[in-house]
């Protein structure tokens, strides 16, 4: 998930990434910027705008360990 100063999130989700998305998306409007880090972002620089309809999956497994795992390595490369 990006914002339009350059910066991106990258996280980890076992549910669908659309419910992920929205999740974000309603702590980012009703200012719980302590649930979410996109809303964090948001409410920190409030002329930033979040791009939550180009969000990117970077790679799927079911398995949990896998996933953190994957999540720390994209983390790493961003």
């Amino acid at each position: 998930m990006k914002c339009d100063c350059g910066k991106c999130y990258v996280g980890q989700t076992g549910r669908t990434i659309e419910c992920r998305i929205k999740e974000h998306e309603r702590h980012t409007r009703n200012g719980h910027h302590n649930l979410s880090a996109i809303a964090e972002h948001a409410f920190n620089n409030p002329n930033h705008k979040i791009l939550f309809n180009e969000v990117e999956v970077l790679a799927k497994t079911e398995k949990y360990i896998p996933r953190i795992i994957k999540e720390a390595v994209e983390i790493k490369k961003t």
